[in-house]
C-alpha cells in the first residue's frame, strides 16, 4: 500500500447519510509528485470506517478520536480501486 503525505485537511470530511464511508468536502492533499486539490464527491473517494479532521480522525460508530492523520481511502478517481494510506 502506497503512502502519501496529507498536507492539510481544510474542512471536516463528513459522512454522507445513507452512504457507508462516503465523504464530501474539499481537502488538500500533497502526493509524492506534487500538491493536488481533490474535490471528494460522488463515487470518488471512500473512507474505511473513519473520517478526517484537521488534527485527528474519528471512528464514526464509537466517536473515539485519535490525534493523528491516518485514513485508509479507496480511490476510484485515481486509477481504479487502489488503496491509499494518507499520513
Amino acid at each position: 500500500m502506497a503512502r502519501y503525505q496529507l498536507a492539510v485537511c481544510r474542512e471536516l470530511a463528513r459522512f454522507v447519510p445513507g452512504q457507508q464511508g462516503l465523504f464530501q468536502h474539499r481537502i488538500q492533499v500533497s502526493f509524492c509528485f506534487g500538491p493536488v486539490n481533490v474535490q471528494a464527491a460522488s463515487q470518488a473517494f471512500f473512507v474505511d470506517q473513519l473520517r478526517l479532521s484537521e488534527d485527528s480522525y474519528v471512528y464514526p460508530q464509537s466517536g473515539k478520536r485519535f490525534p493523528h492523520r491516518w485514513a485508509r481511502i479507496r480511490s476510484t478517481a485515481l486509477g481504479g480501486n487502489q488503496g491509499l494510506l494518507f499520513q
